[in-house]
């Protein structure tokens, strides 16, 4: 079996930085956002920076995250010979930029150099804009590959309706994700022809451990996240926000948010609510409201939203508390957060549904499941700052469980032995 990464060049700063975010780091004025240890899939970029004669890389010149420019050009939106010329030429620069060696690692830009029987084509639903453009989906090797073919399905709610019709055109039945969206309402809505979404875990990264005794902590219950108030006018928040009648994907996010002043006794909220400054120069009009490709410019390499959040050392926050929140996308998935504050020893709280029972996490055992109210927030954190025992415990076991099932060795192995036995179903 050989996995292949299907224009990994394109997908913005997942399992490697893209050459557009590091044009931004070098010369724009926030960098703390483009880290690449803050990259959530980075534990992927491993099996290519090994050089595994069992992975490859496939360009095929419909993605690039360069492209993104394009999209803002009229005459040049949805050009294949554009984005072919750039691609190309990107993936060596991605490459080097993520320590990939592009010259030990196989990089594929000939269909013919693939195995239906053999290799596995891997990508994410948000891959640039490539999902969203049918005319580049036509051109596409993904497409027109008639062996196994799967999709991490982060972010898949922008501009939902047009990815999975697009989704569905190539052919993909498979999908991966942090939890089974199968049993999301609002996944099974455009989604309902995927046959299997495999639950590939978060993956606890080694700097979060234990480091402050329990009793010594604060008996409150800590509150993380990033906030994000999506814009109604944009068209391809439109499937969404017409479903959920929200305008975020993180609304227990939003209501700890702002009252976190009327909770303080409670919970100190540290949520950043990410594009708060995005907001106030859109409503302010100029250009900057006016021109999407000044627009996204700007934000690349000027906007500084959530730098003060991405500075704060995360484990010694989880370590400064007892209990913590990180709340769900509504789209039925959990914040790598909630892996990362139980492994720090803090106890976690969070809705009861599949998304934790599926991983094997049990209520008042591993976790603190809630109904996703503010009333029955409150009235479990104060119930647990009064039994203490209890909260140890459930700390300690959250704790252990997730050194035990989200270490990146077991993920990742877990995770190639599924694409065998997949490679192998009809």
């Amino acid at each position: 079996m050989r996995l292949c990464f299907y224009n990994p060049h394109a997908v913005y700063n997942s399992i490697g930085i893209t050459c557009l975010s590091r044009l931004a780091q070098i010369f724009g004025t926030n960098k703390e956002n483009l880290r690449i240890h803050n990259l959530k899939y980075a534990f992927l970029l491993s099996f290519l920076q090994k050089n595994d004669p069992n992975t490859a890389i496939v360009v095929d010149g419909t993605g690039a995250s360069l492209g993104v420019v394009l999209q803002e050009i009229p005459l040049l939106r949805n050009s294949y010979l554009m984005n072919k010329i750039i691609s190309y030429i990107e993936i060596y620069a991605w490459c080097l930029i993520n320590k990939v060696n592009p010259f030990k690692q196989t990089i594929i830009f000939d269909e013919n150099k693939l195995n239906s029987k053999n290799d596995i084509l891997f990508s994410f639903a948000f891959n640039s804009y490539s999902f969203r453009s049918e005319k580049l989906i036509k051109k596409s090797i993904i497409k027109s590959f008639t062996g196994k073919k799967i999709l991490h399905a982060s972010h898949f709610y922008k501009s939902t309706k047009a990815v999975a019709e697009n989704i569905k055109k190539v052919g993909i039945r498979h999908m991966v994700a942090e939890a089974d969206l199968k049993k999301s309402p609002y996944f099974n809505k455009f989604f309902g022809f995927i046959k299997q979404v495999y639950i590939l875990p978060h993956v606890l990264r080694d700097k979060y451990i234990n480091i402050k005794k329990f009793e010594s902590r604060k008996n409150k219950c800590l509150a993380l996240g990033t906030l994000v108030i999506e814009s109604e006018s944009d068209s391809s928040n439109k499937d969404y926000i017409d479903f959920f009648k929200t305008n975020t994907l993180h609304p227990v996010r939003k209501i700890l948010y702002e009252n976190k002043v009327k909770l303080a006794d409670i919970v100190d909220c540290f949520i950043n609510f990410h594009n708060k400054e995005r907001l106030e120069k859109i409503t302010k009009g100029g250009t900057y409201s006016k021109n999407s490709l000044f627009r996204m410019v700007y934000d690349l390499f000027f906007l500084s939203e959530g730098k003060e959040y991405h500075k704060m050392d995360i484990v010694k926050k989880y370590n400064e508390y007892k209990m913590f929140i990180a709340p769900e996308e509504n789209i039925g998935l959990s914040s790598v957060n909630s892996v990362e504050g139980m492994a720090c020893g803090c106890a976690y709280i969070g809705i009861k549904h599949p998304m934790y029972s599926d991983l094997g996490m049990i209520d008042k055992k591993h976790y603190i499941a809630y109904d996703g109210s503010l009333l029955d927030l409150q009235k479990k954190i104060k119930y647990y700052q009064i039994h203490q025992k209890e909260l140890t415990q459930i700390a300690t076991n959250g704790c252990e469980f997730a050194r035990k099932n989200f270490s990146e060795n077991k993920v990742r192995n877990d995770f190639w032995n599924y694409l065998t036995t997949l490679l192998k179903t009809s």
